[in-house]
């Protein structure tokens, strides 16, 4: 079996522009099923579907309970660590531990220090991704 350890399956949709997919209609999400299945033709079994903001991680939540082989991993992408980052880690936080079925979320990511992308500020990105840490070791 193959498993795809790094995808945005919200990022296929068209309509999506943003918006949260749990607001989409059923006929909406038709290209990330097609996707899904295409994938499962090919030998993908799994497919672990990556957060990089706070509204991508709501995403992926939705997908990851709405398909079967779909797995979260929920985080802050370093690019998006602006003057809010705190505020959203807090949301992040309070989103996994109201999440309805733990075993969906399977780690902390997509995070890291991003010093390509200008203009980066380094010590938000440090700080952010020092937080991100201590949230995946505090959940294991």
């Amino acid at each position: 079996m193959i498993i795809d350890t790094h995808c945005h399956l919200d990022s296929i949709l068209s309509v999506a522009n943003k918006k949260p997919v749990w607001q989409l209609k059923e006929e909406d999400l038709l290209e990330v099923s097609s996707v899904i299945r295409r994938a499962q033709d090919v030998g993908v079994g799994v497919i672990f579907d990556v957060g990089c903001d706070v509204l991508e991680c709501y995403n992926k939540l939705f997908l990851s309970q709405k398909f079967e082989n779909v797995f979260a991993i929920l985080g802050l992408h370093p690019t998006t660590c602006n003057q809010s980052w705190q505020p959203e880690l807090a949301e992040l936080k309070k989103m996994i531990a109201n999440r309805s079925n733990k075993s969906k979320l399977i780690g902390i990511g997509e995070i890291g220090l991003d010093f390509y992308h200008k203009p980066f500020d380094e010590q938000k990105q440090t700080d952010a991704f020092v937080a991100q840490i201590e949230l995946a070791i505090s959940l294991n």
